[in-house]
């Protein structure tokens, strides 16, 4: 045989392990990316995130790629597991620490640190569209509606907004909002507010950039008033009503965890966005207007 031939058969054979008995003791992971360009203090990483999950019971972090700031986090409790999953998304150093699940038959390249989910809130909207159907078009309309907190409770709005967790795709633009018709009047713009945001760019509205640097040149004619991304888009963070979550893509592994889906409908299906252009994915068109499904029964506020 050809030493060619032999080379490749040699890369070309299978070799079969068996798994490790530890597999039985194994730990809840999940494996996490900070998405920066900056040179961070590798050790102040680690201190800030420990300091920030107060994970009582401790957590194990294991370097995977200190350049690119991929980490490994293999948790004793799976309480503290769920509860660092569910509060995504985590900031550390004021820069966004995209954490996935993470399996021990996985590599690292299988991984997409493309997207993460936050929760998002639509202000401004008319009483008559709160319903869950109308969350799962509002999301999609911000990036991939995960799950939403059904705005009614027997006939009564939760809250004076509308929250869906939605994956964000991190090198888009972020919606600021956008216009929703109404019959016989002027349309009226919805206001778009991402909880736990921290640091995105101002320029192009992107969480992430492709390479360093943003490559939107921004006029000096426009005015901070006119801008259409800064740090307004960023609000505080809320309680998330258990209770009332509705599941729009089946298997989301923060409601796998909680054993069951919620009693409020469980996996919403059979709704289609109707997702036009909205403010911050434009060429300097007027946005278009994103319609909305009219609910059959007026709203009641809570007292």
């Amino acid at each position: 045989m050809e030493v060619g031939m032999a080379s490749e058969a040699r890369r070309q054979k299978n070799v079969l392990l068996r798994s490790s008995q530890n597999q039985r003791r194994r730990k809840k992971a999940l494996v996490g990316k900070i998405h920066t360009h900056k040179n961070l203090n590798y050790p102040t990483v680690v201190s800030m995130i420990n300091k920030a999950w107060q994970v009582e019971d401790g957590v194990d972090i294991l370097d995977l790629d200190r350049n690119n700031f991929i980490f490994l986090f293999r948790f004793n409790n799976a309480e503290d597991y769920f509860r660092i999953l569910r509060g995504r998304p985590w900031n550390i150093l004021g820069h966004l620490l995209n954490l996935q699940e993470w399996e021990d038959d996985m590599v690292i390249e299988e991984v997409s640190f493309d997207s993460a989910p936050f929760w998002v809130q639509f202000h401004g909207l008319l009483m008559d569209v709160f319903d869950s159907v109308n969350a799962k078009i509002l999301g999609d309309a911000v990036g991939e509606a995960v799950m939403v907190e059904d705005p009614m409770v027997d006939g009564r709005m939760r809250r004076t907004f509308i929250r869906v967790s939605s994956l964000l795709r991190l090198n888009e633009p972020l919606v600021s909002g956008f216009w929703v018709p109404r019959e016989s009047k002027k349309p009226v713009w919805v206001k778009v507010r991402y909880e736990r945001l921290q640091n995105f760019c101002y320029k192009c509205g992107c969480l992430v950039h492709v390479g360093k640097g943003c490559k939107v040149e921004v006029s000096s004619e426009v005015f901070e008033d006119n801008r259409e991304f800064g740090p307004w888009l960023s609000t505080q963070s809320v309680r998330t009503f258990d209770d009332v979550l509705v599941i729009c893509r089946k298997g989301w592994p923060e409601v796998r965890l909680l054993g069951s889906t919620s009693q409020s409908g469980g996996l919403l299906s059979g709704v289609h966005s109707v997702k036009g252009k909205v403010a911050g994915e434009g060429d300097g068109v007027e946005p278009s207007h994103t319609p909305l499904a009219r609910t059959s029964s007026p709203a009641k506020m809570c007292t």
